[in-house]
């Protein structure tokens, strides 16, 4: 039985203004979602769904991937992005450098990072997971979370700084986050590869756009109508650029969580087909 593609959009440009009220309406978040859904289309994903403005909520969201994680089997791939509002919040459990969660806006209320950490506890292992995230403050809202033997980290993500491609520094690095424990108790284990392309890091703010926000737009370019043949660090690099080129200050980064697997993050970007047995790596 083939691979499966099953991927969520979600756009939303002005959330609920009866609990956003600090924040301005956005004009390319919605576009965004059905530029990536049309994206989705032209890779062959067999289900694909679209949620945007007031049908953007966090149940639906929340029911959406939780159905992603019962469909996509241990050889899918599941692509998930959002574009809209990003926000933090206090963190509640101390897992934080910064003492901040990383949430996404959606209409009715926050989406934050550990509840999104919880649900890709849900999917089976081996699955795949890829996360656009064209907001702000996004740079580890897929919660990366502390490894559960409590290690340093040793990975690093691929950045573009000056034209030259080149390792994450220290600062920036995150641990993958394998499992975690959260203050009420429950506990995550990810045994799925989970990678995200964010727009902007955790303290910046990302662009929007008269059509697409910049970091979509960036991809979009990059992408070339299919023609782009990279891998996922290769399109990290020329999203980075082409946000660079319009003279912006955000910058999109590349992160992953649960099992580190090095053949999927080489494959060319929402390839549904499993990447050949290779080097898996747990953290």
């Amino acid at each position: 039985m083939a691979a499966r593609g099953i991927s969520l959009h979600i756009g939303v440009n002005h959330p609920d203004p009866k609990l956003f009220r600090e924040l301005r309406p956005l004009r390319a978040c919605e576009n965004d979602a059905h530029a990536m859904e049309a994206l989705a289309r032209e890779q062959r994903f067999d289900t694909r769904w679209t949620l945007t403005g007031e049908a953007a909520t966090e149940p639906q969201a929340k029911e959406k991937i939780r159905d992603a994680a019962g469909l996509v089997g241990s050889d899918g791939l599941f692509l998930l992005t959002f574009s809209g509002h990003g926000s933090r919040v206090a963190d509640q459990d101390g897992d934080e450098g910064d003492g901040y969660d990383e949430t996404w806006c959606l209409f009715d209320g926050e989406l934050v990072d550990d509840d999104l950490f919880r649900l890709w506890g849900e999917f089976p292992r081996g699955a795949r997971i890829v996360v656009l995230s064209d907001s702000c403050h996004s740079g580890t809202v897929i919660r990366t979370g502390e490894r559960k033997d409590g290690a340093a980290a040793r990975d690093r993500a691929p950045v573009l700084r000056g034209g030259q491609r080149r390792e994450m520094p220290e600062a920036r690095c995150r641990p993958p986050g394998v499992g975690r424990r959260f203050a009420d108790g429950t506990v995550a284990e990810v045994g799925a590869s989970v990678l995200l392309l964010s727009a902007a890091l955790d303290s910046q703010t990302a662009a929007d756009g008269p059509r697409y926000g910049a970091f979509t737009g960036a991809l979009l370019e990059a992408w070339d109508g299919g023609g782009f043949t990279g891998t996922y660090g290769d399109l990290q690099a020329r999203i980075y650029q082409g946000v660079r080129r319009r003279r912006l200050t955000q910058e999109p980064g590349l992160e992953r969580a649960g099992v580190r697997n090095d053949d999927f993050e080489a494959q060319r970007p929402f390839t549904i087909e499993p990447p050949p047995a290779g080097i898996v790596r747990h953290g």
